[in-house]
């Protein structure tokens, strides 16, 4: 269930399914692949139409398996605590994984060669697996298209509360600022999901009006137990090599950032406020603090300071600026 930016509200709550693609005829146990969806963790699925076999199964040499996990709020809200800690869409991601280790060789695929794949916030998803000890094993190699979990995309637990408490006011719910997690769980979990799904735009206004991304997104868990995901740190973890020392590889596209910067750039109010706060929104961009603005823009957009530094005219640098933070 989900809010498409294109097709508007669709989707069910009875989601968790798996398609497994396979050739006609296996002559021996096939290497596998698994892909995750993108989608910037509110959106997409694992449909045929949008993510099929075709291309794999030209060749005959390998088994595609394709999921699916709960988004936004569903999937990703949290209260920052042990009462709903979060990652529950990444945990459906693992159970999935789990499944594929435990019976694709039913399917003539090699339980012990399977390639973990993913799509921007697949990719994440992938590189988070490749950190988390839940998933250890059940992979082999790893490939990131056009995504990588070291950006800023893991909510702290006292930003999750907050979203936890906007979600409430967003479907219709007044004096939420002191309600405990309990509280909070207690009306959600009673919630229609329908207006939990279709209330997201109102989430993100109350939480950030600026924000052009999923509010919902994985969070750093405060518990440590056998449920938890993560708890650390990607950034961290990454740098001390706490992660799956496996084959991996990733990869992007030329003006990947357009994603980001046409959604500013077609929007008046976005781009008044990224002109207006532009001293401290560029260097943000790229993981630097308000002190490199002065170069940036010498590098980017030439001259000094300007009231105006974004416009159509120069989106192309923009989107070079936002490029950057990847």
């Amino acid at each position: 269930m989900q809010m498409d930016p294109q097709l508007g509200f669709l989707g069910s709550e009875d989601c968790l399914y798996l398609n497994v693609y396979r050739p006609k005829h296996v002559k021996a146990p096939l290497p596998v692949i698994v892909f995750i969806h993108g989608g910037a963790f509110f959106y997409g699925s694992a449909l045929p139409s949008v993510y099929g076999p075709e291309k794999f199964m030209s060749n005959g040499s390998v088994i595609l398996v394709t999921l699916q996990y709960r988004v936004g709020a569903l999937g990703f809200l949290s209260t920052g605590d042990c009462d709903a800690p979060g990652n529950v869409g990444l945990k459906d991601q693992n159970l999935a994984l789990g499944w594929v280790k435990e019976n694709i060789e039913r399917f003539g695929g090699d339980p012990d060669l399977i390639t973990l794949v993913g799509q921007s916030a697949g990719a994440i998803s992938v590189q988070l697996h490749m950190m988390s000890p839940r998933s250890k094993g059940l992979f082999h190699r790893a490939v990131m298209m056009s995504g990588s979990a070291l950006i800023h995309t893991i909510e702290p637990p006292d930003m999750a509360i907050r979203l936890a408490r906007y979600q409430l006011a967003a479907i219709g719910l007044n004096s939420v600022g002191e309600m405990t997690s309990e509280q909070i769980l207690l009306i959600l979990r009673s919630a229609d999901a329908a207006a939990i799904v279709r209330s997201i735009m109102l989430v993100t206004q109350l939480y950030n009006p600026n924000e052009v991304y999923s509010v919902f997104r994985p969070t750093l868990e405060v518990c440590n137990n056998d449920e938890t995901f993560i708890n650390r740190l990607p950034n961290e973890l990454w740098r001390n090599g706490e992660y799956a020392q496996i084959p991996w590889m990733a990869g992007l596209v030329q003006n990947e950032a357009t994603v980001i910067t046409l959604g500013i750039l077609n929007n008046e109010t976005l781009l008044g406020y990224f002109n207006a706060n532009a001293p401290n929104v560029f260097p943000e961009l790229v993981g630097l603090n308000s002190n490199a603005a002065p170069a940036l823009k010498t590098r980017f957009f030439g001259g000094s300071f300007t009231p105006i530094w974004i416009s159509e005219s120069n989106g192309q640098r923009f989107t070079d600026v936002t490029f950057n933070r990847y």
